[in-house]
């Protein structure tokens, strides 16, 4: 027997509250917290996991505590280690074995908090002479340039650093920030016309995933522009729940995280700014790409914003990431190229957005990714040589329609971003190696892949392959398989207007003089 599928605790039993959370750096998976429920008959909690999203209307929680336990604490030592979202419910054991009401839902990302190497997830920071110096796990590992930290004795923890022969550790200028440190260099809440102009925001030793080198949270008429956000452990900026906010002329370079990170509202201008060769961190020191910063990421109910000639380059992460119920979405001159991961996300929203004269090249994953999301329009892009494929459609299985459901946070409407329309015109899409796609899915069930599909229309796009036609991939007959320009337009014509004919689009047999190639 699992919690109840309703997640509402019954009049009569209380549920366990204040679920959390957290993990630790040289812990091993994610340790959970609880409040115990005020009841006599209980007689001890036990712990349940799913994958699946708490929005489906049955959850497949499968139970992880082999015991009954006593304590309010669990650490689930299991915890994969997946590009993947983890929920937990808390259920009380009454007596005569019966299972009490479930607490609410809580959740964790598999590889985001279970990085494989512990570096990923420290904080110190040690710079000489201002350069940033390479952090190791162990004494032994030390070389010129790297530092280690020994907290064998938590109440004295040593810090060793190797400086070349030619520096003089008594002349050198040493900066250290702390693991403990979790507060940024500039904490502002909640206030109205606000300018930030000309300011270097750096070597914020705050925890990863938790905080940027500078906080701002609410507020209106807000402008920051002209400024450094260079070399902090977490994010550059952290931004939430501002309208009126114009970030302008910025750069968002180096940091250990994402550049930018943060919740939108209303009204957002971001234009001319540089968010580069960010997440060094997790992928660095912590061993892999990392899957939850970005160069900027941001949505959470985004309403009328404008992204304009930005750049998103050479991030150990992904480029540009647009995460759940966006509406009203310029992106124009957006540069996505070298990035480690995507070079762009459109997540979890219902549009209408718009993304027209970009770049998305030679990005390690896809160029473009569209997830459990619609109401899209791409227009006069390139879209080019990303290793696995230009453009991934990506959703997930729910109940067989077209995604999750999205709920617009304004009127409360909820959805399925995938039936929404999607418009591609005009766009350059080319594969320039025999290995990548032009068109993928990924995740999700073939309905879902359908019903994407049938709200698509595709018209005046030029395609190009180096070596086959086949490669578009799409549900068809049962199952995924390739197929070439004639077949995909027809699919994604529906009736509509397709991508073909004199006017339509072309399939090129010689790579495109709009992209270079080796």
């Amino acid at each position: 027997m699992g919690p109840d599928p309703s997640g509402q605790p019954s009049p009569e039993d209380q549920a366990p509250s204040g679920i959390a959370i957290s993990w630790e750096p040289g812990a091993k998976g994610a340790t959970l917290r609880w409040t115990p429920a005020d009841n006599p008959s209980i007689q001890g909690y036990l712990i349940y996991r799913t994958a699946s999203q708490p929005q489906t209307a049955v959850r497949d929680y499968k139970r992880l505590s082999t015991d009954v336990l006593s304590a309010p604490s669990f650490q689930d030592v299991e915890l994969p280690n997946a590009d993947q979202w983890f929920y937990y419910q808390v259920v009380s054991l009454l007596e005569g074995g019966k299972e009490g009401p479930p607490s609410r839902s809580a959740r964790i990302c598999g590889n985001v908090q279970f990085i494989p190497n512990a570096l990923g997830r420290r904080a110190e920071l040690v710079f000489v002479d201002g350069q940033l110096l390479r952090q190791v796990n162990t004494q032994s590992e030390m070389a010129v340039g790297r530092y280690c930290v020994d907290g064998s004795d938590p109440g004295i923890p040593r810090l060793f650093i190797q400086l070349s022969p030619r520096q003089n550790i008594a002349n050198a200028i040493i900066e250290v920030s702390g693991q403990n440190a979790f507060l940024p260099n500039l904490a502002i809440n909640a206030k109205n016309n606000l300018v930030i102009r000309k300011i270097r925001f750096q070597h914020a030793g705050v925890r990863a995933w938790n905080f940027g080198g500078i906080n701002i949270s609410g507020g209106k008429n807000i402008l920051i522009e002209d400024n450094e956000f260079s070399y902090n452990n977490s994010d550059g900026i952290h931004c939430g729940g501002m309208d009126d906010f114009t970030f302008r002329r910025n750069r968002c370079v180096a940091n250990g995280g994402g550049g930018f990170g943060g919740t939108g509202r209303t009204n957002w201008l971001f234009e001319d700014n540089e968010c580069s060769s960010n997440g060094w961190r997790a992928t660095t020191l912590g061993g892999q790409a990392q899957w939850f910063h970005a160069g900027i990421k941001t949505g959470f109910g985004l309403r009328n914003a404008i992204f304009r000639n930005n750049r998103m380059t050479a991030n150990a992460c992904i480029g540009f990431w647009l995460d759940t119920d966006m509406e009203n979405v310029l992106i124009d001159k957006l540069m996505c190229t070298d990035n480690q991961r995507d070079g762009m996300w459109w997540e979890a929203a219902l549009g209408p957005g718009m993304v027209t004269n970009s770049r998305f090249e030679r990005n390690q994953g896809y160029g473009l990714r569209i997830a459990d999301a619609g109401g899209l329009t791409l227009d006069g892009n390139t879209i080019s040589d990303n290793s696995r494929a230009q453009i991934c459609i990506a959703m997930s299985w729910y109940q067989e329609q077209a995604g999750r459901p999205v709920k617009n946070r304004v009127t409360g409407e909820t959805a399925f971003g995938g039936a929404r329309p999607n418009t591609w015109t005009r766009n350059t899409i080319a594969a320039l190696r025999a290995d990548q796609m032009i068109v993928a899915f990924e995740w999700g069930s073939l309905p879902s892949y359908q019903a994407f599909l049938k709200n698509l229309s595709a018209s005046g796009n030029t395609y190009w392959h180096p070596t086959t036609p086949r490669a578009f991939m799409s549900p068809l007959a049962g199952s995924l398989i390739k197929l070439d320009l004639d077949q995909w337009s027809k699919i994604t014509g529906a009736g509509k207007p397709q991508d073909t004919g004199a006017s339509g689009t072309r399939w090129q047999q010689s790579a495109p003089t709009s992209i270079d190639v080796d």
